[in-house]
């Protein structure tokens, strides 16, 4: 049946990854709008409509219904083959995959590294065309970093996926070290530093706890009960910290520099010859220490409690360095 659908969708020279992804999110989502559908796949609700016929005249089990309750749907019994990934789609997996932070953290990843390098050799496509599938390498880690303690970030990741309640060892900022019980539900990778996102007895709450301050850890012996929380939602970017609208008088040497920090996520001013950028940022030890890094080149005009923050800091530097008469 799935021959038949892809054959159809070349003869008739349509965009195949749409209608693979209304075949993909409607697995996933059971129901969905033609609206939802049109937004999501930035085409027109006419557009979704022809590729549900499509998909319908092909031998998919779609249908639409009517209503408040209705909408767009798939058989119950319908499955996807396994074995449905385009080479585009097996290639950037195999990127994500050999980045420098996953790629070697043990056995698994090694495995399926080899399965996709099988995959994508023993494709035609691959044959035809003489190019690296290779095409995206991620590397998050700090320069001059070559390696991560791979051992307690694969027992952390072991505990995450049986769901084994764990009793840790913790150190504060201020090197004082407690015990909890947490249950470990994933292990996130921010700026180059391993977190456990877990489950707190102690505090009652969801927390972060950085994998480096792990002093210790061992299973209890007992599995939680994985409560339903949406992780999509990635509760570390803000990290507990509020967000606020910076803005910086800079030198023009470092502005390439803050379009490696911000992308294009910013405003850029001129005032009398001097460049002023504003941005939204997370206030926290993280953004001074960004800003810290540019030293004279930056100066910070607004909030005033970033602006404080960073002149305590470089006033207790100053002190740190100063030399008596």
């Amino acid at each position: 049946m799935l021959e038949k659908f892809f054959l159809l969708l070349y003869y008739r020279a349509m965009n195949s990854y749409v209608a693979m992804g209304i075949i993909t999110h409607l697995l996933i989502y059971k129901k969905a709008s033609a609206k939802d559908l049109s937004e999501k796949f930035e085409v027109s609700k006419k557009t979704i409509y022809r590729y549900i016929d499509m998909l319908s005249s092909s031998g998919v089990p779609v249908f639409c219904s009517q209503g408040r309750s209705g909408g767009i749907s798939l058989d119950e019994n319908f499955t996807l083959d396994n074995n449905s990934l385009t080479f585009s789609e097996l290639s950037r997996l195999n990127s994500l995959v050999s980045s420098s932070e996953l790629g070697n953290i043990d056995i698994t990843s090694k495995t399926l590294k080899d399965k996709l390098n099988m995959a994508l050799n023993n494709s035609k496509k691959l044959q035809n065309q003489n190019q690296n599938y290779g095409e995206i390498y991620i590397d998050n880690l700090p320069w001059g970093v070559t390696n991560i303690s791979s051992e307690k970030i694969l027992n952390l990741a072991d505990c995450c996926s049986s769901f084994s309640s764990i009793l840790l060892e913790y150190q504060n900022r201020e090197g004082e070290i407690s015990s909890r019980i947490v249950n470990p539900y994933c292990l996130v990778l921010k700026d180059g530093i391993w977190y456990l996102y877990a489950y707190c007895t102690l505090k009652d709450e969801f927390r972060l706890f950085k994998c480096s301050r792990i002093t210790s850890f061992s299973k209890t012996g007992k599995h939680f009960e994985h409560k339903n929380i949406n992780l999509n939602t990635k509760p570390w970017l803000s990290g507990g910290f509020s967000e606020v609208d910076v803005s910086l008088s800079i030198s023009p040497s470092v502005l390439p520099d803050f379009y490696d920090w911000l992308g294009s996520n910013f405003k850029l001013y001129t005032d009398n010859g001097d460049f002023i950028i504003k941005f939204r940022a997370t206030c926290n030890s993280g953004l001074i220490s960004r800003l810290m890094a540019f030293g004279d080149k930056v100066k910070v005009l607004s909030p005033t409690n970033v602006a404080s923050s960073l002149a305590d800091c470089c006033a207790k530097i100053s002190n740190l360095y100063a030399i008596k008469a």
